[in-house]
């Protein structure tokens, strides 16, 4: 069994704390983007029939937008053309 000198013991020790701090870090990012999210939007889920969706994805993609933007500019549109102003 090869002996370890204190200086690669260290840097072992340096290499796992930075792991866990790395992780901790990661966790609480992720925790204040779900707490802006819930602050700051509102979600909605719709439903819709099978076959659907995938007619949804198509018409975003060659719109060159996400879905969820296609979505949102679509009933914008439509509130638009619905509303008296």
């Amino acid at each position: 069994m090869k002996k370890m000198t204190i200086r690669k013991m260290l840097e072992r020790i340096v290499v796992a704390t930075n792991k866990r701090r790395a992780k901790n870090m990661a966790q609480a990012q992720i925790e204040a983007n779900k707490r802006f999210r819930k602050k700051s939007y509102d979600r909605i889920e719709i439903t819709v029939p099978k076959g659907d969706r995938e007619k949804i994805v198509q018409a975003a993609s060659a719109a060159g937008m996400s879905v969820n933007a296609f979505i949102k500019e679509a009933l914008v549109e439509y509130i638009a053309r619905t509303t008296k102003q």
